[in-house]
C-alpha cells in the first residue's frame, strides 16, 4: 500500500516539476532570456555575489556551460565579473543595475503566475500545502 502511495506521490511531483518548468519558460520569454540564463539570474535573489563554481555546482552544470552562460549574461549587461581580492584565480560575479531590474521582472512574473495558480486553493488548503512542502523539503 505504501509503495502505491509513494509511486503516486512521485508521479504528482513529476507533474508539478513539469508544470513549474513551463512557468520558467514563460518567464524567460517575457524577459528575453533563455531558461538557463533565467535560472542563473534567480540565484542573485539568494546571494549578491557568486562564483562560477558556486553557480555550476548549484545548477549541476559543467564549467564550460556555466562559462558560456556567464559570458552571455555579461554581454547583455546583466552581470559583471570582478577579480576576487582574496584569490586572484577566481572571479566574483554580481548582477548589474540592469540585471537587478530584469531580476525584479522575473520575480514579479513568477509571483503573478504563482498567485494565479494558487487562487484555486482556500486559505486553509494553501496553509496545509505550504506546511507539507516545508516538511517534505526539510528532510
Amino acid at each position: 500500500m505504501m509503495n502505491n502511495k509513494a509511486l503516486k506521490a512521485q508521479e504528482l511531483i513529476q507533474k508539478m516539476i513539469i508544470h513549474c518548468e513551463s512557468h520558467e519558460y514563460q518567464i524567460s520569454r517575457k524577459v528575453k532570456l533563455t531558461r538557463s540564463e533565467t535560472r542563473v539570474m534567480k540565484f542573485f535573489n539568494q546571494d549578491n555575489t557568486l562564483t562560477a563554481i558556486n553557480l555550476a555546482n548549484a545548477l549541476a552544470l559543467t564549467k564550460s556551460r556555466i562559462t558560456f552562460l556567464i559570458n552571455s549574461l555579461t554581454e547583455k549587461g546583466l552581470i559583471k565579473r570582478e577579480p576576487d581580492i582574496r584569490d586572484r584565480r577566481f572571479q566574483i560575479i554580481s548582477a548589474t543595475k540592469k540585471g537587478m531590474r530584469v531580476l525584479d521582472k522575473i520575480n514579479q512574473f513568477q509571483l503573478q503566475l504563482c498567485a494565479d495558480e494558487f487562487s484555486m486553493f482556500t486559505e486553509e488548503e494553501l496553509d496545509e500545502f505550504i506546511r507539507l512542502l516545508i516538511k517534505f523539503t526539510s528532510k
